[in-house]
């Protein structure tokens, strides 16, 4: 009898134990679930040589960190430890993410977004051939851009910048920022006004002030009448349809020559190229002071919560391209959402915008070989509530919704004339 009290005493107590050991782990598995790590901050700008300190918060005690930079030319970092700091080194971007061993499990965090803006050392007025001009005169009615040099236009200089534009007297001159140095002066009447570019502004290191003084006078200068740009017209149920093959090239060589900095039929922005694939009313042109006039294409901010289709195809003459991307040009609710991607890997799985965007059809190539056509036929649906947050200037205005063929940033295409696009038979029609 003794004995066997005492197996039950043993039985229960094990039962006990034994009921007791999950509910303690699941109670520590569900903190541990609970406990997302994450880097702060997300996003940090920088000037050259600057540094910003970085920390994962919810890491286990005891994990081991790796470090990395997405683009250590233009922001460094290395630690072991839960805090990091990021050095700026060049203008560029760089995302910065770490390796978290916990045990024998490995999670990456992604978290910071690092820009990077040249350290500001000088700051000059200048007329677009980058002639200096401290003031200027002027008849009622005329235009003129001016730009603000930023270390005597340094390769690299207006990367990641912020400039901002006044008048003493916006009753004699106005003045509207026409890109991230430049700004058009419009002579309203006649009289003497003050024009300062203050570039990076909310700085305490590197801000910079410059001035010039406009004096308008004279008979004024007649406003031409404006002229009405003639719509296409296309078929039922089409929303474009490309007329011609388009050719796309960048030449540095020329560019610095031309009128507005882009000789080509691409353009340069920042520290990658963009193609806009023909969808303009003017196909031969992508350059800035058309898209600054609205001749760009289709406006897709009229089709949003309807299902698209995109068809057509392209070829680029080339040796070292390896990334090529098909984007949408909304901010929100993503920021540029990809269509379509070539890249390693990319036919075998969905890209990461592929249920915002409804994607369906040939979204992904593993390969795009110099000199060969490849083909692009894609449906998505752009969402409802997608806005462009990129506002025009002047006008204060969101831009439209278009889509563009950029090569991705920190890919290996390089602005030479002999890495040239070409597109052709692309069409976008309501499924």
């Amino acid at each position: 009898m003794k004995s066997s009290k005492m197996f039950k005493s043993v039985a229960a107590i094990t039962l006990t134990v034994a009921m007791v050991i999950p509910m303690v782990a699941s109670t520590s598995g569900e903190t541990q679930a609970a406990k997302k790590m994450t880097i702060k901050p997300k996003s940090a700008t920088l000037y050259t040589g600057a540094t910003k300190n970085v920390k994962i918060k919810g890491m286990a005690k005891g994990s081991k960190v790796t470090w990395k930079s997405s683009n250590k030319k233009v922001a460094s970092v290395s630690s072991k430890t839960a805090k990091a700091t990021v050095k700026a080194v060049a203008a560029g971007t760089a995302k910065i993410t770490a390796v978290v061993k916990t045990g024998k499990k490995k999670t990456t965090v992604s978290g910071v977004t690092v820009k990077v803006r040249q350290k500001i050392a000088s700051l000059a007025i200048q007329d677009t051939s980058s002639k200096a001009v401290t003031n200027t005169t002027l008849k009622p009615n005329q235009q003129i851009v001016l730009k603000a040099a930023i270390n005597n236009n340094a390769s690299g200089s207006t990367t990641n910048q912020v400039v901002k534009w006044s008048s003493s007297n916006t009753k004699v001159v106005k003045v509207a920022k026409k890109n991230v140095n430049q700004a058009t002066i419009t002579a309203v009447s006649t009289g003497t006004a003050t024009i300062t570019a203050v570039a990076a502004p909310n700085s305490k290191v590197d801000k910079k002030t410059v001035t010039c003084t406009i004096t308008v006078k004279g008979n004024p200068v007649p406003t031409p009448a404006p002229t009405a740009k003639p719509k296409p017209t296309y078929p039922p149920g089409v929303v474009y349809e490309q007329k011609y093959e388009v050719t796309r090239w960048y030449d540095p060589a020329t560019a610095a020559t031309s009128t507005n900095g882009h000789a080509h039929d691409g353009y340069k922005n920042n520290s990658f190229a963009i193609w806009m694939v023909g969808f303009f009313e003017n196909e031969f042109s992508t350059n800035e002071e058309k898209y600054n006039e609205g001749v760009y294409g289709p406006a897709l901010d009229d089709y949003k919560g309807e299902p698209l289709n995109v068809k057509g195809e392209f070829k680029y003459d080339g040796t070292n391209q390896k990334t090529i991307l098909f984007q949408i040009n909304y901010t929100q609710p993503s920021d540029y959402p990809i269509l379509w991607k070539w890249e390693k890997g990319a036919s075998a799985r969905a890209n990461e915008y592929a249920n915002e965007l409804k994607i369906s059809g040939i979204n992904g190539s593993e390969n795009v070989d110099s000199g060969k056509w490849t083909k692009l036929d894609v449906t998505f649906t752009i969402p409802k509530n997608a806005v462009n947050g990129d506002k025009d200037d002047a006008t204060g205005e969101n831009f439209g919704i278009y889509l563009y063929f950029p090569n991705k940033p920190g890919g290996a295409l390089t602005y030479v004339k002999s890495n040239t696009f070409h597109f052709k038979n692309f069409k976008i029609t309501e499924k």
